[in-house]
């Protein structure tokens, strides 16, 4: 049986009947149309984005890339690909992480007082997220590049995009990413996609396997040596509309929770809603109980989803971190589980 989890979208049977729909040209083409911009390109994942925009940079192994909480260790990883990692501000700050938790924006105007006076490169996470506009700017604008994990709201298999808004590091992020790619990084492509489908399609239990780990790791090596992305697979949108229409579904279950949910201290302001797919809706709480509770009701419904923290003030520099359990939010999902999960705790989230 299926297990969803919040940040992964794909399952075999998806993967199987888009095999071969490898429209990799459109779907870049889409996303360049939905963004706005040319200056996009597809990467083998957003973690390889990482990598290439802090080498862009020009940074070594002296600087430090200001971090906040709570950071996945595959993030922290590929920054030590080039620089240091740090959650505190110091001398050899060169870089900020600048991370939309969940795809919900940071707050823009608070970080713009504390980068503005400051010459930092600015690589926006959007990882979490796709779209969102908040105090007149639009989510991935804001850095000089900007990272995004498509997988993570697409149903495809692994691939990152890379937005580069400073036009000084076009021409040195085109010449780390090669145009054509070997027919044994294609052969270690077909591997990784085999490895990343059957790895979030397994249980829980089965991810501890050691043998699965090795060849999980292998994978993820490869992904951050070859960083072209060779093919993508899966429910490959082929059009703007096609991202759009992923993007209206996910905003529905957004505003559905959003409109029942008694706390709704992690929204800045009352405008920003309509433009907004971020990854899940935190339930929070103080109440370890009810939040156990929230858990478990998820996962009888074969969606494994642990207590977490969230950022209410949405600023990494001023963070204010709550328990809280992620509804996951994604396309995929049928909107009959937010109306259960509303029936089951309303009034109590």
């Amino acid at each position: 049986m299926k297990n969803h989890l919040y940040y992964e979208t794909l399952d075999w049977k998806v993967y199987c009947r888009n095999l071969f729909r490898q429209d990799k040209r459109s779907f870049l083409q889409a996303l360049r149309d939905d963004f706005g911009t040319e200056d996009v390109f597809m990467t083998r994942s957003a973690r390889t984005g990482i990598i290439l925009s802090l080498k862009a940079f020009g940074l070594t192994r002296e600087d430090e890339v200001l971090v906040p909480r709570f950071m996945s260790m595959c993030v922290l990883d590929a920054v030590h690909q080039v620089a240091r990692s740090s959650p505190h501000l110091t001398e050899r700050t060169k870089a900020v992480l600048f991370y939309h938790h969940w795809g919900y924006q940071q707050n823009y105007a608070k970080a713009e007082k504390i980068i503005g006076p400051r010459k930092w490169w600015v690589l926006e996470d959007c990882a979490h997220g796709v779209w969102g506009k908040s105090q007149g700017k639009a989510m991935g604008t804001f850095g000089h590049t900007a990272v995004f994990s498509l997988p993570k709201i697409f149903e495809t298999t692994y691939a990152g995009a890379l937005r580069v808004n400073d036009n000084s590091l076009s021409a040195r992020i085109k010449e780390m990413l090669p145009p054509k790619t070997s027919w044994w990084d294609k052969w270690e492509s077909m591997q990784g996609e085999w490895e990343y489908v059957a790895h979030h399609n397994t249980s829980i239990q089965g991810r501890e396997n050691p043998d699965v780990q090795v060849r999980l790791a292998k994978w993820y090596a490869t992904l951050l040596t070859y960083p072209n992305l060779s093919t993508i697979r899966g429910q490959v949108p082929r059009n703007q509309e096609e991202v759009h229409a992923v993007f209206t579904e996910q905003n529905k279950h957004f505003l559905f929770l959003l409109g029942n949910a008694r706390h709704r201290s992690f929204m800045l302001s009352g405008d920003e809603e309509a433009s907004m797919a971020p990854l899940c809706f935190p339930i929070i709480s103080e109440d370890l109980e009810f939040l156990k509770k929230i858990s478990l009701w998820l996962k009888a419904r074969h969606i494994f989803i642990p207590i977490f923290h969230f950022d209410i003030n949405r600023c990494m520099f001023e963070p204010d971190y709550r328990k809280c359990v992620p509804i996951p939010l994604y396309a995929s999902l049928p909107e009959g589980l937010y109306a259960d999960f509303v029936r089951e705790f309303k009034g109590g989230f």
